[in-house]
């Protein structure tokens, strides 16, 4: 895997559930969202001269839910980077969804711009615990996202799961990983805690996710992610790395030759200096 070149992370702040987990907006507005767009294009066309002369192995939409922006315009903006900056040509890029949000209009607005694979925020198959955190789906609007996916033939699944949600057993827990590994595209999937779960229950319920991923020869590479052979994350193994990393939008970090500095995690401060 050559990690030479730099990362991207294209921060969409917005999302239905975020849990203790990000500073992440609610969607409000659908005009809010659109002006966001047009600031992120502008902060790219401005900013994005750091990334001259650098080579882009990976692009990271996430942070919050990517699919709750105007997707024709994410689906330009996204294709017309990738034409005009240097990428790799297996470079990869990921979006963060939400299983609801996955509709077939926005699968084929996304398919333009060639994106290798979605991040897909599970975080459980039983309804009583998707329930209990408010989540806005159900389980069987996770198993229709994850046949839509199939359809529309999308190249890798990395499902994010919660472990340690008050009342989770062994068996929910094993659910969920059935479910979200039953495709073969389903290759990665992200274990991240509850944050209000007990300690005990943090460990127990962990423990059993990891044997069970373990005995379907899913391979452990760091900080609760795991793939099938081949299916590891360029973007999150540069992170792990130090590589350079270049941040757009709201919040967005970037890390260059060692050194680090954030975006602004005001909106109306971004949309005015990108304005």
């Amino acid at each position: 895997m050559d990690l030479k070149g730099v990362s991207v992370f294209i921060r969409t702040p917005f999302a239905l559930w975020d849990k203790g987990r990000n500073a992440v907006l609610p969607l409000g507005e659908p005009g809010l969202r659109s002006a966001y767009m047009d600031a992120l294009n502008r902060e790219i066309s401005i900013r994005g001269k750091l990334l001259e002369g650098r080579s882009i192995h990976s692009i990271r939409v996430g942070g919050g839910n990517a699919t709750t922006l105007p997707l024709d315009k994410l689906a330009r903006m996204l294709l017309e980077f990738k034409r005009e900056k240097e990428v790799t040509p297996q470079v990869e890029l990921v979006l963060s969804a939400e299983p609801q949000t996955l509709l077939s209009s926005s699968l084929s607005a996304l398919g333009m711009c060639d994106y290798t694979g979605i991040r897909l925020k599970a975080l459980s198959a039983t309804d009583r615990l998707l329930s209990s955190i408010a989540a806005p789906h159900t389980c069987e609007e996770l198993e229709d996202c994850l046949y839509m996916l199939d359809a529309f033939r999308c190249p890798a699944i990395d499902s994010v799961l919660l472990y340690g949600i008050p009342g989770q057993t062994e068996k929910d827990m094993c659910d969920a990983l059935m479910v979200c590994t039953a495709l073969p595209q389903c290759d990665h999937v992200t274990l991240r805690p509850y944050m209000d779960g007990s300690r005990e229950a943090l460990a127990k319920i962990l423990c059993c996710a990891e044997k069970w991923l373990t005995d379907k020869n899913f391979i452990s590479y760091g900080n609760r992610r795991f793939a099938r052979k081949g299916g590891e994350s360029i973007y999150e193994i540069s992170r792990n790395n130090g590589t350079d990393r270049i941040g757009f939008g709201l919040g967005a970090v970037t890390v260059l030759s060692g050194e680090q500095w954030e975006n602004t995690s005001d909106v109306e401060t971004y949309l005015n200096e990108y304005s």
